[in-house]
């Protein structure tokens, strides 16, 4: 006798791209490897193509919408159950919490079941999210593109004589922190591409610079991670699902109250920052420490075989199986 074939619960998911968007970020390699996750467990129709999506956001209609004013940007994902009307959120904007979060939120809409935020500052959540805070959570980052960071980790272990310099490449016009550095103890800022290139390049210094793009997190941050090089930042504001430990996954200097905005700190920050640096630089054991801790943090928590399954749990996608 044949077993009958159980039918999948019914989902749609909303991301609009174009081929403006497509492919320019790491975050769509994402949202189309989870889409084919999804599809394990459910029947999925998307709602992925939007001719304007690099210029403006989709107007969604959800099932149970409580509001008219429901819409998504090009970096957000949204999963809606079309049995029950459920819906859940991620969203990688550089602002935390964009109209997807926010609208049917403040409707009180009971179908609102979870948003992951990959820029989740706890300071600007609690000032807008005062009921339901398990709601709202923390999610991840992602590198810039699909480079093994893996085998660029592995030839980093034979480069014995590293060099002394604080390795940053990237914009510097709205980072004026960084006017405040000699060139004698950081590189050059011109970008290096392709990405490859520039990640071969940084696996020679004994120290990158993590500072705030648009949003705290950027993707140099995740590829600092992958690749081992030890990170050296003002302690982040924001957080990951799973917490970065200051001076155990990154070379962490202590946040004074006057520095809200790290990428905007004065002559008085960066001399902070400075003698911090100057402190680790030689230390080639805690160096080491900072690595693998950093490694081990990518490996668990933001490489596809792991992000993957654990961004589906943690949206309790699990519930809507059994339904």
């Amino acid at each position: 006798m044949s077993k009958t074939k159980v039918k999948k619960p019914k989902v749609r998911v909303h991301n609009p791209t174009n081929s403006e968007t497509r492919y320019s970020r790491n975050y769509n390699y994402f949202f189309d490897v989870f889409t084919n996750y999804l599809k394990e467990f459910f029947d999925v129709e998307e709602n992925r193509y939007y001719e304007h999506a690099n210029s403006k956001k989709l107007k969604v209609d959800l099932v149970n919408g409580l509001s008219d004013n429901f819409y998504v940007g090009e970096c957000e994902y949204v999963i809606e159950n079309l049995k029950t009307g459920e819906f859940v959120v991620l969203t990688v904007s550089d602002y935390p919490l964009t109209p997807a979060v926010l609208t049917e939120y403040r409707e009180s809409n009971a179908c609102f079941k979870k948003a992951l935020i990959s820029q989740y500052n706890p300071t600007i959540i609690n000032d807008h999210i005062t009921t339901d805070k398990n709601k709202i959570e923390p999610w991840y980052y992602f590198q810039t593109d699909f480079v093994n960071l893996d085998v660029i980790y592995e030839k980093r272990k034979y480069i014995k004589n590293k060099l002394d310099k604080i390795y940053f490449k990237g914009s510097t016009g709205y980072r004026s922190f960084l006017d405040n550095i000699s060139s004698d103890i950081i590189t050059d800022y011109n970008y290096i591409s392709p990405s490859e290139n520039y990640l071969n390049d940084l696996i020679n210094y004994k120290i990158g610079l993590s500072i705030d793009g648009v949003g705290e997190f950027c993707y140099r941050d995740v590829e600092l991670m992958g690749i081992g090089v030890p990170m050296l930042r003002y302690e982040f504001l924001s957080q990951m699902n799973t917490p970065l430990i200051p001076n155990y996954h990154y070379i962490s200097v202590d946040r004074p109250n006057d520095l809200p905005l790290y990428r905007e700190g004065n002559k008085c920050h960066a001399d902070k920052l400075i003698e911090r640096y100057k402190e680790v630089v030689n230390d080639i054991e805690f160096l080491d420490f900072i690595s693998k801790n950093a490694k081990q943090y990518f490996d668990d928590n933001l490489k596809y075989k792991n992000l993957i399954p654990k961004t589906f749990k943690l949206l309790e996608l699990k519930d809507w199986i059994k339904q």
